[in-house]
């Protein structure tokens, strides 16, 4: 995504160490939600200056929220049929 974002604003990407901050900070992000972040960054940012990671993070916080809440209620209706599973037996 760094490598589309640099060709869609036409401004050299980062490289070396800057590239691994990139990776480190963005690698925990599902990919298509940080392709559409991505795309909204394209379509928004006006700076000559190549998007900081914080740029990417800021789009795609709501996201995470979404996917972390539905991440902790499968975990609580695993849990739920366990007990359930328990108490009622399997049918």
């Amino acid at each position: 995504m760094v490598r589309a974002a640099a060709v869609g604003l036409d401004i050299a990407p980062p490289t070396g160490t800057g590239l691994r901050i990139y990776v480190r900070l963005l690698r925990d992000v599902p990919r298509l939600v940080l392709q559409a972040a991505t795309e909204e960054l394209i379509r928004t940012y006006t700076y000559p200056s190549f998007p900081k990671p914080a740029n990417w993070l800021d789009l795609v916080q709501e996201d995470q929220k979404l996917i972390a809440k539905a991440k902790l209620m499968m975990l609580v209706y695993e849990n739920r049929l366990k007990i359930a599973h328990l108490r009622y037996g399997r049918r």
